[in-house]
């Protein structure tokens, strides 16, 4: 099992951009000389294990290339790599039997790893503590400078699903505890955030019904209904007698959720990091 110390040498950042300090000094943008130096750590960073075979590194960085120029320009690039990288106390972007590693000793401090692991303690501890620490690590979305790369769209999408469903739990647990006011503003953030998002509009009704709201949570239901696209409008039925009085959605989100997401949705999550360092 490999070794991760969360006072390693080198950490590197990936939610809202890509941010590399070696001993707590920043490297410098202009410090890559070659891009595909850098896109080479962040797929790295993001692979399981954080390792890739050569084959799979050249058929993303240098996919038009012969084998023999692919071959030379990654040698290139690990070598621009490990020059900016160089300071950090083990091996790093090192090629053995045709696997790049992204390191041979401890591994990096990574926030995409740290978020998880984070995620985990506050769903275990039910902690409002735990989840503020948790909601702090996600800065942003995963890599923005490369969001029409392919290969950052699926842990993009996975990483921001779980950043909001970790927000609608914090807003259920403070729920739990009476405070309802303080779900209404998490909860309508996150809807904010992704329209779509049926268990974040289901807890903000029921804050607002139990915080004696009135019609609103009526009115939050049929918003939701009118930001669906007038071309794919969602399947709706009325529960009666429903603990929240919502509605029943039987539509593909994610499908919706992704293409509402690359027409240029807007972007909520300075807001969502106010309220949540605001409860601390």
């Amino acid at each position: 099992m490999r070794a991760l110390a969360d006072d390693a040498g080198l950490r590197i950042r990936l939610l809202g951009g890509f941010e590399v300090t070696i001993k707590d000094h920043p490297v410098a943008a202009d410090a890559w000389r070659l891009r595909k130096a850098k896109t080479l750590v962040k797929l790295l960073a993001l692979a399981r294990g954080h390792r890739l075979h050569r084959e799979a590194l050249v058929a993303v960085l240098w996919p038009d290339r012969d084998e023999v120029s692919a071959t030379n320009n990654l040698h290139q690039a690990l070598y621009v790599a490990r020059r900016v990288l160089v300071g950090t106390p083990d091996a790093v972007c090192s090629l053995r039997d045709d696997v790049v590693l992204l390191s041979e000793g401890t591994m990096p401090w990574l926030d995409i790893e740290a978020f998880d692991t984070a995620c985990r303690r506050a769903r275990q501890t039910r902690n409002p503590q735990d989840y503020r620490a948790a909601a702090e690590l996600y800065r942003g979305d995963l890599l923005p400078e490369d969001r029409f790369e392919e290969w950052t769209e699926g842990p993009r999408e996975a990483l921001r699903e779980r950043h909001l469903g970790l927000l609608v739990e914090y807003a259920e647990v403070l729920s739990d505890r009476g405070e309802h006011a303080q779900v209404v503003d998490i909860a309508g953030a996150v809807t904010a955030a992704d329209p779509f998002h049926e268990r974040a509009h289901r807890t903000l009704m029921t804050a607002l019904r139990r915080a004696d709201a009135g019609t609103r949570p009526w009115r939050c239901s049929t918003d939701f209904a009118r930001r669906w696209p007038r071309s794919t409008p969602p399947t709706l039925s009325r529960q009666p007698g429903g603990s929240t009085g919502t509605f029943s959605l039987t539509v593909s989100l994610s499908r919706r959720r992704r293409r509402w997401a690359k027409s240029g949705r807007r972007d909520e999550l300075p807001r969502i990091r106010h309220l949540v360092r605001g409860r601390a």
